[in-house]
């Protein structure tokens, strides 16, 4: 890559970069949805009591309810020297790096969280994620052959895609997927005879592992898959040689992550997922909805209603894959295109079934597991495909009158047909509307009752979807000057066609990404952070020590301390979010319970909106967490320095088995007095040790039960990557001695 392309592809990260984050990059807002809890939540109002209820953006809700408060927890983690694994504070305690959808193992996110205040290293994580993948994706096409201008413009609007922007608030998304361009120049290069491959791709192969989660890494299987499909096609003598190539590389990678894949691991084979819900019967137009990618304001948008509920989907599906309504068309042109050249071949079939994956799992029951989120696949492909379209445009003299005509039509068509409809149909269809929303909100896992917020996205469809949102002007213009380039050669051969071409296909782009990606004042984080009224009432009662706090509301959102928020006061509670969890106290039947108390303080919300709950004491004393089992009167006092270390200090007093109530869960170690004991498992769900007469001290430490393999084979990995640099410098060398 020239010096000349690094500058362009940096002055051009200041420019998108300065646009879409803004302040954050300074660290005078906060990338984050802060508006969310005064708007939605009864207890947080606090924050910004001017909130009419309405947040800029609804969907990025697990960014505020899970990311936000569990950073928290893993920065002051790292910044004391201590690794998170353990949460204590939610479910009774549970596994946290281990589950990783929390992004905590991510090499980014642990190098910038050790070196920069909390606001800057949360924002600053995400902005090099975003960077990291633009420049991979211009090294990749570029590596493919393509020029330098195509492989800036395209590899910015794959950077800013919506796809990114709206899976934001997941950060293992992006983290995991900066790595794939960088992979996909690593695998080619080794099947021509690289000698730096087998040791760059385990390195970014480990790093997509530690970066991303188990459904992240399903994607890696997908990715190799299509590359496989795309290089190796049916000839099984390179099938031999790829799946050794990807297989070694592959097994390496995994080795130098299994200190925290193994831990991942034996959290899917322990956690209480709930079943997946049935297969929506019109799921199967989940492909063809994306290709509404090519202007998908026509479907609605995040700010209002959108047609992608209608087939059970939580993401809007034309947006998951929108890289620019002129890159669109651009890929299609690619993907019907003729290789000149049998180098192109691989590299297109590749981008082809990376987007043919993505629509399968879309259209199939095997969206249920791997989501939408997997739309980074098709970005790439896409792109990729963009590429090969916009370069056989330039190198064709003749007009692409039927292709150019079509585009043509369809964008006067879809210009006119979304503006007549929010001008003079959608008015007549409100009441329908406002029914059909009323209804599905009664439904609604995902979002307790809003009113405020149900009404605005009803009022706000006509704005969205027409010419009154700059996004739709722009990228109308920039399918026109798409036809105009290919119906006429002489525009296409102007300098400034490509420049504007670019424009116009990239400020959608932008905009789009500005609207939904988060960005709200520190004044805001610095509320949170303090809490409100209630929050500080329970902090004062229960912080800095072991006692549990149950919540009892109507919904989520009623709570003082909803989802993941206890993080964010160090507050030890019943409930709590994650993708995965252990079998807790939180899931376990009551009648199982009847036994035990589970909680010192219960906070009530007996009806919706109220801005305070009622706080009871449990009427039994003792620590809930830590009971004798038959009851007895010897005292003992506890300590919690760490998250994965709890101390127990004991008065004189007869031997007894103690309970301890917390989430039963394999790795934790019982040392009475400094000498190891076994800990026993508890019905339902909890632990017992029995301490003697003579028991003083109790230390609890919990370590995963294979991280010392997983260190082992990292290392051993380590070593092989070593033996293999110097293998490669020695044959250089001798190479380079017999050349002289």
């Amino acid at each position: 890559m020239s010096p000349r392309l690094v500058l362009w592809f940096i002055l051009s990260q200041m420019l998108a970069g300065g646009f879409v984050f803004r302040d954050a990059l300074w660290g005078r807002s906060l990338l984050a949805p802060l508006d969310l809890p005064p708007a939605l939540f009864s207890k947080f109002r606090y924050i910004d009591p001017a909130s009419d209820g309405v947040p800029a953006n609804h969907h990025i809700m697990d960014q505020i309810t899970y990311d936000l408060p569990l950073q928290w927890t893993v920065y002051q983690a790292y910044q004391r020297g201590e690794t998170p694994w353990w949460d204590p504070y939610t479910y009774c305690g549970r596994p946290l790096l281990a589950d990783a959808h929390t992004s905590a193992s991510d090499p980014i996110r642990w190098m910038v969280f050790h070196l920069l205040p909390f606001e800057l290293a949360y924002n600053w994580t995400r902005i090099i994620h975003y960077g990291l993948f633009g420049f991979g994706m211009v090294l990749l096409l570029r590596s493919l052959g393509f020029k330098e201008s195509t492989s800036l413009w395209l590899a910015l609007a794959c950077e800013f895609s919506s796809g990114f922007a709206f899976f934001f608030g997941h950060p293992w998304v992006q983290a995991s997927f900066a790595y794939y361009p960088f992979l996909w120049v690593a695998w080619s290069s080794g099947l021509e005879g690289k000698r730096w491959t087998p040791i760059a791709a385990p390195l970014l192969i480990a790093a997509i592992f530690y970066a991303g989660n188990l459904q992240s890494h399903a994607y890696l299987a997908v990715f190799a898959l299509c590359f496989g499909l795309g290089y190796a096609g049916l000839e099984w003598r390179k099938w031999v040689r790829l799946t050794l190539l990807q297989g070694a590389t592959l097994v390496l990678g995994a080795m130098l992550a299994a200190p925290v894949l193994s831990a991942e691991l034996e959290l899917f084979a322990l956690n209480t997922r709930e079943v997946r819900s049935p297969f929506h019967p019109l799921g199967w137009l989940g492909g063809l909805g994306a290709t509404s990618a090519f202007y998908p304001w026509s479907l609605g948008t995040f700010r209002t209603l959108d047609l992608s509920k209608l087939i059970g989907r939580n993401w809007h599906l034309g947006f998951s894959v929108f890289i620019g309504c002129a890159a669109f068309w651009l890929s299609c042109i690619g993907s019907f295109g003729r290789d000149e050249s049998t180098s192109h071949s691989a590299p297109r079939r590749t981008a082809l079934w990376l987007v043919a994956s993505y629509l399968f799992i879309t259209s199939t029951p095997l969206n249920e597991y791997l989501y939408t989120r997997c739309a980074p696949l098709a970005l790439i492909g896409l792109t990729v495909l963009a590429a090969f379209g916009w370069e056989s445009i330039l190198r064709n003299p003749a007009p692409f009158r039927r292709l150019g005509w079509t585009v043509l039509a369809m964008t006067i068509t879809v210009g006119l047909a979304t503006n007549l409809f929010a001008a003079l149909v959608y008015p007549r269809l409100i009441p329908q509307v406002e029914r059909f929303v009323t209804k599905s909100a009664t439904t609604n896992k995902n979002l307790d009752e809003a009113k405020a917020l149900r009404a605005s996205q009803i009022t706000r469809l006509p704005s969205e979807i027409s010419f009154r949102n700059p996004e739709t002007v722009f990228g109308f213009l920039g399918m026109l000057s798409m036809a105009a380039l290919l119906l006429w050669p002489r525009f296409r051969s102007q300098p400034m066609a490509g420049t504007l071409l670019f424009l116009l296909n990239l400020l959608p782009l932008l905009l789009f990404s500005a609207r939904f990606i988060p960005r709200h004042p520190l004044e805001f984080w610095a509320r949170l952070r303090e809490g409100g009224p209630e929050q500080q009432r329970l902090m004062a009662d229960l912080q800095g020590t072991p006692l549990r706090l149950l919540e009892e509301a109507p919904g989520t959102h009623e709570q003082a301390l909803p989802l993941a928020f206890a993080n964010l006061y160090r507050l030890r509670i019943v409930h709590g979010y994650a993708a995965l969890r252990p079998f807790n106290p939180s899931i376990v039947p009551p009648a199982e319970l009847s036994r035990w108390r589970i909680a010192d303080r219960i906070y009530e919300s007996k009806v919706r909106g109220l801005p305070a709950g009622e706080l009871r004491t449990n009427a039994t004393s003792g620590y809930v967490r830590f009971q004798w089992a038959p009851a007895q009167s010897r005292r003992f006092s506890v300590s919690e320095t760490n998250l994965n270390r709890i101390q127990l200090q004991f008065e004189p007093g007869p031997a007894g088995t103690l309970v301890w109530a917390d989430t039963r869960y394999p790795g934790w170690s019982a040392h009475v007095d400094g000498a190891l004991v076994e800990l026993l498992p508890a019905e339902p769900c909890f632990s017992a040790v029995e301490i003697s007469t003579s028991g003083r001290t109790l230390e609890l430490s919990y370590e995963p039960r294979f991280l010392k393999l997983g260190k082992i084979l990292a290392g051993l990995a380590g070593f092989a990557l070593v033996m293999l640099s110097l293998k490669a410098w020695s044959e250089k060398r001798q190479l380079k001695v017999r050349a002289g």
